[in-house]
């Protein structure tokens, strides 16, 4: 909210990273006109002192893919 970045919230719990999934997700949502962007990320805590934590701001190009599945996003 502080720099203007609001919207919806989905949170996931996966056994296991899906990169595939995930890009299917993101995807879905940047089918709405009205999302510029997407945060995704993913977050692995194996144990309390130890995590790994990928995270992304994927924006809207305004270009199709050449699977036409879509908008393109930058990663």
């Amino acid at each position: 909210i502080r720099h203007a970045y609001h919207g919806e919230v989905s949170f996931y719990i996966l056994a296991e990273r899906n990169e595939a999934l995930m890009e299917d997700i993101v995807r879905s949502s940047l089918l709405d006109p009205s999302t510029t962007s997407v945060l995704a990320g993913w977050l692995d805590c194996p144990e309390k002192d130890r995590f790994t934590l990928d995270l992304a701001l994927l924006e809207r190009t305004g270009e199709e893919d050449s699977k036409d599945q879509g908008p393109v996003f930058l990663k």
